[in-house]
């Protein structure tokens, strides 16, 4: 599939910086639903093209970008989450880092490989719940074992 408008988003837990690629244009957003809900009327605005002809991509940043996926994939809005690392590695040495500057990244990498990025397909709700608990079961097994260690070695004479 072939889009017109190539938007990029760097994802962080508070806020959204959005760039769009061909407009060059940046612009921040809440990562909450009313900043979901202004950055497609804001798209819409300064794209003046419809919804399919545009691809957005954001790094897979877990936590923080999955109500982001699910608010696209509700709307069927096309997008791609890519893992950091492979944006990273498609960049080679770089200075400079900030959110401006990695969603401009983001944009060019989209672009650049644009024949060999495919659109995301969320999993159902189920299996979402499902890797989310598996998620936070790991982490709590992680912290307990940690204060396990730290009780055995508080109790060695």
């Amino acid at each position: 599939m072939t889009f017109k408008i190539y938007l990029s988003i760097d994802v962080s837990k508070l806020k959204l910086d959005v760039f769009i690629r061909e407009n060059q244009v940046h612009r921040l957003f809440k990562n909450d639903l009313n900043g979901f809900e202004l950055l497609v009327c804001w798209l819409q605005e300064q794209t003046r093209q419809p919804l399919q002809s545009i691809l957005v991509c954001f790094e897979h940043t877990g936590l923080y970008s999955m109500p982001l996926a699910i608010f696209m994939e509700e709307r069927n809005i096309s997008f791609s989450m890519i893992p950091s690392l492979e944006i990273k590695r498609s960049l080679g040495i770089t200075r400079g880092k900030n959110d401006f500057v990695d969603s401009k990244r983001i944009a060019e990498f989209a672009y650049r490989f644009r024949d060999k990025i495919s659109v995301t397909k969320l999993p159902v709700a189920a299996i979402r719940k499902i890797h989310s608990l598996l998620t936070l079961r790991n982490r709590l097994v992680t912290n307990m074992s940690g204060y396990a260690t730290s009780r055995n070695e508080a109790l060695e004479p």
